[in-house]
């Protein structure tokens, strides 16, 4: 928390909350944003998985909802109330996404660093998981380099679980990319170690007057592996009678989760569906080397793969955070996706 209100309160332009899924970072994000006092905006851009490829439409539908949650609407949609596609009702607002009068990003985003800087402070617009944005047809890393070079009054704040996809959408590290040679804040989230884990579950039954049995704890931490956000389940879910029936319900429930992710990232893979699905079905039973883990795949299909095909896959997974590398050793990064799996 403290980095994070460091960089939102130091000026900088773009700050990236990165970790992996359930890690903590909407919560750090919406917590964050309200304890430095910053008017902000919050696009949740998760609404992009469900669709391969979103149209302009699908996009303004979140753009709006953002918009309606946000803390600032009464001074902020007078504001906005005479831009070229911006309908505003009472307290409501649309936004027109057909030919005729459709309305522009990048003057929206123009307008609200307007109303930012006459009030004398920035603005955050901070979208969720921000790599899912390329699934739209808008190019959002040329409109994001236009808001870090002009807009004076705005601070971009982009989560992503995704890590590697984000940095390749954004194209940090890519000297043709709009946003190359861009000074970002950094902040990365990790998962609890053991004793953090624990500690994070005793405080929390505290809290609501519990003790729970020190064989429950240690299972808990075991099962979820340090993963705030199943760990908060668990909390929740044992609230009243911590067992260890409440770990297995976490498991049970997340499951339907995380193979929902999971398929949303499969959807568009194509013929490589089944491979992918070899390699985590594989990995779920424990950690592999690549070359163990290419061994194991060409065992089962019969039939060799090229090096740079299955450093690809593994690459991708990686990327989209499905998968992690320790040292050598590539595992599911997910507790609950390694118990769906297996």
């Amino acid at each position: 928390m403290e980095e994070f209100l460091r960089a939102l309160r130091g000026g900088r332009s773009l700050i990236l909350l990165l970790g992996l899924r359930r890690s903590g970072k909407t919560s750090l994000l919406q917590t964050g944003l309200r304890v430095a006092g910053l008017p902000h905006v919050i696009f949740d851009a998760r609404e992009m998985a469900h669709f391969p490829r979103a149209s302009y439409a699908d996009l303004l539908r979140v753009m709006e909802r953002g918009f309606r949650r946000s803390l600032w609407k009464p001074g902020l949609l007078d504001h906005l109330r005479h831009i070229r596609g911006v309908r505003i009702e009472g307290l409501e607002l649309r936004f027109e996404w057909g030919r005729d009068g459709r309305l522009h990003l990048g003057e929206l985003f123009e307008a609200v660093d307007d109303w930012a800087g006459k009030r004398g402070e920035r603005v955050v617009l901070a979208f969720d998981e921000a790599q899912l944005l390329h699934r739209t047809p808008v190019n959002f890393p040329m409109l994001f380099a236009h808001v870090y070079d002009y807009l004076k009054n705005t601070l971009l704040v982009l989560t992503g679980s995704e890590v590697g996809l984000l940095h390749d959408f954004l194209g940090l590290e890519d000297s043709d990319a709009p946003l190359y040679g861009r000074h970002r804040e950094e902040i990365r989230l990790q998962r609890f170690d053991e004793a953090t884990a624990r500690d994070f579950l005793l405080k929390g039954f505290e809290q609501v007057g519990v003790l729970p049995p020190g064989e429950v704890l240690d299972y808990a931490v075991s099962r979820l592996d340090g993963i705030v956000g199943w760990l908060t389940e668990f909390g929740i879910r044992a609230s009243k009678n911590p067992t260890k029936e409440a770990v297995e319900e976490v498991l049970r429930e997340g499951k339907k989760l995380v193979l929902q992710e999971l398929e949303y990232f499969l959807g568009v893979r194509g013929a490589a569906k089944g491979r992918y699905m070899a390699i985590l079905r594989r990995l779920a039973r424990g950690p592999l080397s690549w070359e163990q883990l290419k061994e194991w795949v060409e065992r089962e299909e019969g039939r060799p793969i090229y090096n740079k095909n299955f450093s690809d896959l593994l690459a991708n997974l990686v990327k989209a955070g499905f998968v992690e590398q320790r040292e050598r050793l590539y595992s599911i990064s997910d507790p609950v996706l390694a118990h769906a799996l297996s």
